[in-house]
């Protein structure tokens, strides 16, 4: 149809291209916080898409956990998560969705590919020799948060499930990726239902309501990103009655509740105040990497618990 092909390509635009993360922005390493690690790959549709198998030691894993990454910079930039899973003992599998990080693809054309992607990655996963035998977990982040939350399709095995400041649904995280989505949403929600189906115009909600899978659901009530009204006290009213799942609320944070309030503060100043990302930066500007990323220990020791129980 031709008002498919005039969505497709105007959502793309909107979307902004690749999701590479910013050059001048400093992640962690897999080796600087002494990682081990073993590269896969599998296809989704024309795209190659690429990740890798992380742990700590040669020690049989506790489970795996698959990692999924936020819109931007590709697993790469949750690197520190990724080695607390590791640290305590779990294999973890992050990749990087369709045109992010290391994958394939010449965009982000759709948020809704990445529920794609995340099939293909199962159907990969169900065949892999060293997932074999291992119960899974899924953690996410942001529009990770949100594929996190997907995962509890039955078919996909999945045990337990930790979402942090997760979008309930495509749609509203394509709004927060640009806002004049918002004004074509009905248009764009039956376009991503004929286009994906049938997983087009999921909400996981819906999953959340029929599961007995146990849910780790975790936001700031400051959260700039995804909203907390129509997220975090959506999930309070409407899962009340579930003894699976279990909300938390961080009191005065925002999008990332995983790190320390001052780390978070150091990062906002970095991309909103230093521009850090843009071409009018202080080419002087030295990054405290002692600030950045700095996780905060009752959360870290909340994620932890939740999967060892």
């Amino acid at each position: 149809m031709i008002l498919d092909r005039i969505l497709y390509n105007s959502i793309t635009k909107a979307l902004g291209g690749r999701g590479d993360g910013s050059p001048t922005l400093p992640y962690w390493s897999a080796e600087q916080l002494g990682l081990s690690k073993e590269p896969f790959s599998f296809v989704s549709g024309k795209w190659r898409l690429f990740g890798f198998r992380y742990y700590k030691g040669q020690v049989k894993p506790k489970a795996l956990v698959v990692f999924f990454h936020g819109l931007g910079g590709g697993h790469a930039s949750y690197m520190k998560q990724i080695a607390l899973l590791a640290g305590a003992g779990y294999l973890v599998y992050a990749y990087d969705n369709s045109g992010s990080g290391i994958s394939e693809g010449d965009a982000i054309h759709d948020l809704s590919q990445t529920l794609l992607d995340q099939k293909a990655f199962f159907a990969f996963l169900d065949k892999d020799e060293k997932a074999k035998g291992l119960r899974r977990f899924a953690m996410g982040h942001s529009w990770g948060g949100f594929t996190a939350l997907a995962s509890l399709q039955k078919e996909y095995g999945i045990e337990k499930v930790i979402s942090i400041s997760g979008f309930h649904s495509v749609i509203d995280a394509m709004e927060f990726a640009s806002p004049s989505i918002k004004k074509m949403r009905k248009t764009i929600l039956s376009y991503q239902k004929r286009r994906f189906a049938p997983l087009g115009g999921l909400d996981v909600l819906d999953l959340m309501k029929k599961t007995s899978v146990k849910v780790l659901y975790i936001q700031g009530d400051k959260d700039e990103a995804v909203s907390f009204l129509t997220n975090y006290e959506l999930f309070e009213k409407e899962l009340a009655d579930r003894p699976n799942i279990f909300l938390i609320r961080c009191k005065d944070r925002g999008h990332m509740p995983y790190w320390t309030k001052e780390s978070e503060r150091y990062f906002f100043k970095l991309t909103r105040e230093d521009k850090v990302s843009s071409v009018d930066r202080d080419p002087n500007l030295k990054i405290d990497m002692g600030l950045l990323n700095v996780s905060d220990p009752e959360i870290e020791k909340t994620i932890i618990d939740f999967l060892g129980k």
